[in-house]
């Protein structure tokens, strides 16, 4: 007979792999671009403002500007208030969030949680040195957050490649009950070369995120496979947008620069994450 523990955790496997079917997220999307009737899309907007109290000082425009509850996931900063500024001897969040992890990888194996790992060449997409040591950074954005992520360094962006076909909640309850998560949500690997050496951005999707936008494709969205870009980028640029809350994960050899922040840290967009130190 099967513990009262493992009956909930099967439970919640089930209930989530019912959830990160793609089809929910793709409906959930489309009724988030409603935009009339517009005392509707109001409604929905200042209850989602005042349950997730989100402060509007922030950004830009009062909740009537917004024409649907889409385009309020995707406000952007009020400069006034809110200003990113670039250093170029620090790598920079991209987000705002919650830095949840940070491990330095000396093998193709990274830890999800205790009793839970997953290959990091199917995180990127590819074999690397694992030996030489990597920092991963895992940052999470809550719906509260600001939903567009800008740039954590200047280089070149080399490529873009879309994996995965789930979308599973990146929260707390996903992360410690579905094995591989990040290895099956869909994501988007954005590869760089900065200082010389290579570097990694992986937006991950989640439940009710079904498309991530990049500044590189015009804010559009991408099929699966790769695209080459080769196109020089800066610090603090708009890099891309999500709906609602999602993922970031970072990844960079050990030698670029050294972690300023410890695990749980709350983070801003532009806020110094590592110290560069080549």
């Amino acid at each position: 007979m099967l513990s009262r523990h493992t009956e909930t955790v099967m439970t919640k496997r089930i209930l989530l792999n019912i959830l990160a079917l793609p089809i929910f997220s793709r409906i959930y999307g489309r009724l988030t671009k409603i935009r009339h009737p517009r005392f509707l899309v109001r409604h929905v907007i200042k209850f989602f403002i005042t349950h997730y109290q989100i402060d509007l000082t922030h950004y830009s425009g009062a909740p009537d500007d917004y024409p649907s509850l889409s385009q309020f996931f995707v406000r952007p900063l009020n400069p006034h208030t809110r200003t990113i500024t670039p250093d170029s001897n620090s790598i920079l969040s991209p987000c705002d969030g919650l830095l949840v992890d940070l491990q330095l990888i000396n093998s193709d194996s990274a830890i999800q949680v205790k009793g839970m790992e997953y290959p990091l060449s199917r995180l990127v997409g590819r074999d690397l040195d694992w030996s030489r040591e990597w920092w991963l950074s895992v940052l999470y954005l809550s719906p509260a957050n600001y939903h567009r992520f800008h740039y954590p360094w200047s280089g070149r962006l080399e490529e873009i490649q879309q994996l995965g076909n789930r979308l599973f909640p990146v929260n707390r309850h996903g992360v410690t009950t579905i094995p591989g998560l990040f290895i099956r949500n869909e994501r988007l690997v954005l590869s760089f070369i900065l200082n010389g050496t290579p570097g990694f951005v992986t937006a991950v999707g989640a439940t009710f995120v079904g498309s991530i936008a990049l500044s590189a494709l015009d804010n559009k969205t991408l099929s699966k496979g790769r695209i080459p870009i080769y196109k020089e980028i800066k610090q603090t640029e708009e890099m891309g947008r999500f709906n609602l809350g999602s993922t970031i994960i970072l990844l960079f050899p050990k030698k670029l620069a050294e972690p300023i922040l410890k695990i749980g840290s709350p983070i801003i967009t532009g806020q110094p994450l590592f110290h560069i130190s080549i």
